[in-house]
């Protein structure tokens, strides 16, 4: 392998830690798993923990996620100017979030242009 290349890929391997843990949500995922695309979480409300502890994007899975309770977005949830959390719809998937009863769930924040349908 030339100088060049391996100099390069060098570069990218430092810089990806900058980019953030990736993690990932799925309805057919498992809390018991890493978060992985190939293991993803099942509930958001575990891909939020997990960013709280390690920033970087949530991509959620297209399917229904229903929330048992509210979940409530707060500073804590938004990472550093480094290294922001997002929270976004995986390639062109359509995920949609609903509450489970008229009393419970529901989402608490500011919503944005994220591909993320809530009900």
């Amino acid at each position: 392998m030339s100088q060049a290349i391996l100099s390069i890929l060098l570069q990218i391997g430092l810089a990806l830690p900058l980019l953030g843990q990736p993690y990932y949500v799925a309805p057919t995922g498992s809390d018991g798993n890493p978060g992985t695309l190939e293991k993803p979480f099942d509930t958001i409300q575990h891909a939020q923990q997990a960013v709280r502890q390690k920033p970087g994007s949530v991509l959620l899975r297209g399917g229904t996620y229903s929330l048992a309770e509210q979940l409530v977005f707060n500073v804590e949830d938004s990472g550093s100017k480094a290294i922001p959390v997002v929270y976004q719809a995986y390639a062109k998937e359509q995920p949609v979030v609903r509450r489970r009863s008229k009393t419970g769930g529901g989402i608490q924040g500011q919503p944005g242009g994220s591909g993320l349908a809530a009900e």
